[in-house]
């Protein structure tokens, strides 16, 4: 079994670039109404 220690995830996420995930949006979000369309359901 795989054991991870805290410092050991404490100096994974201290790496270059910050942040574990990114989002990428695939369609314009440049104004409010973009961000309302996108998160609408259906």
């Amino acid at each position: 079994m795989l054991t991870i220690n805290k410092q050991d995830a404490l100096d994974y996420h201290s790496q270059e670039p910050a942040g574990k995930i990114e989002v990428v949006p695939t369609k314009p979000v440049s104004t409010q109404l973009d961000l309302a369309l996108a998160y609408s359901p259906g």
